[in-house]
C-alpha cells in the first residue's frame, strides 16, 4: 500500500515560512485489530534559492590573458545556505571558432558542461587555449541539494569573456628619424607608431594598454644618466620608463 496527502477534501498546507525553516512529518498507520504503530518521523528544512556562483578566473575586470599573464586553472566560489551545493558546472566556449571543449578537444556541439572539482571554491583546469581566440566561461543549472539551480539569467551575468592574446605588439620611432645629426627642434616632440598584432589565422587581440619611453644619454659629461620626465639624472630604473599620449585608435591592427 502506498500513501500520500492530501486525500479529497483536504488541502496542503501553506509554505510562506522563511528559508531555513525546519519542518517535520510524522506518520503511523493502524490496522483493524486496532493495532497502531508509533509514529514515524521524518525532517527537512525549507530551502526555496539556488546556488549563488561566481568565476573568479578568468576575471570579468582584466580580461585579457596571454602568454605574458596565463591562465592554467579556472576557479570561483558558490554558496548556499540551508541546503548547500550539490555541484557546479561550468562551459567553455571558443566564442572565435564556435567549439566548445569537451575535456578532450575543441569541438563544435550545442553545449559541453563539465563538473568542476570542489564548490567554494571550485576549480577547474584550463583546456589548451588557442592564440589569438575569443572565449566564454559560464555555469549552468548549478544545483543545490534542495533541487534548486541557478537562473538563466544569473548565469548570463555571471559569464566572463575573455581574449587570450600572445603576439607582442610593434611599435616604431618616426621622430627623432633617425639621422646622424640632429637640432633641438628635432627633439622637441618625440613620436611614433604601434600596433597590436593580427596574424594570419587569428581572431582577436587584447589592442595596446599603454605605450613608454624611455631616453638616455650615451655620451658626453652626462652619459649613462636617463630622463626621469624633468630631468637626467643617474640610474636606469622601471619608472624611467616615462608614459606617452596615444591618439588614434588603441585596437588598429596590422595583418
Amino acid at each position: 500500500v502506498t500513501w500520500s496527502y492530501p486525500p479529497s477534501g483536504q488541502t496542503t498546507p501553506t509554505i510562506d515560512q522563511l528559508d531555513g525553516t525546519v519542518y517535520s512529518i510524522s506518520v503511523h498507520a493502524k490496522d483493524y485489530a486496532g493495532n497502531l504503530e508509533s509514529a514515524v518521523t521524518a525532517q527537512m528544512t525549507l530551502d526555496r534559492v539556488g546556488p549563488l556562483v561566481a568565476i573568479t578566473a578568468p576575471m570579468a575586470s582584466a580580461s585579457h590573458y596571454g602568454a605574458a599573464r596565463t591562465l592554467a586553472t579556472l576557479s570561483g566560489t558558490a554558496q548556499d545556505t540551508p541546503a548547500g551545493v550539490a555541484y557546479v558546472q561550468i562551459q567553455i566556449s571558443n566564442t572565435s571558432d564556435g567549439k566548445k571543449w569537451d575535456g578532450l578537444g575543441w569541438n563544435v556541439w550545442p553545449s559541453t558542461y563539465m563538473v568542476v572539482n570542489g564548490t567554494n571554491p571550485w576549480t577547474f583546469s584550463a583546456p589548451s587555449w588557442i592564440n589569438n581566440k575569443a572565449y566564454e566561461v559560464r555555469f549552468h543549472d548549478v544545483p543545490d541539494n534542495a533541487g534548486n539551480k541557478t537562473s538563466e539569467a544569473a548565469e548570463d551575468v555571471g559569464a566572463v569573456n575573455f581574449v587570450y592574446d600572445v603576439n607582442t605588439p610593434s611599435s616604431t620611432i618616426v621622430a627623432p628619424n633617425g639621422n646622424a645629426y640632429l637640432n633641438a627642434a628635432a627633439v622637441a616632440t618625440l613620436r611614433g607608431t604601434a600596433f597590436d598584432w593580427l596574424n594570419a589565422g587569428d581572431s582577436a587581440k587584447s589592442d595596446l594598454q599603454k605605450i613608454d619611453t624611455k631616453i638616455f644619454v650615451l655620451s658626453g659629461a652626462d652619459a649613462a644618466k636617463v630622463y626621469d620626465g624633468t630631468q637626467f639624472t643617474d640610474g636606469d630604473s622601471e619608472a624611467k620608463w616615462r608614459p606617452t599620449l596615444m591618439t588614434g585608435a588603441a585596437g588598429a591592427v596590422r595583418d
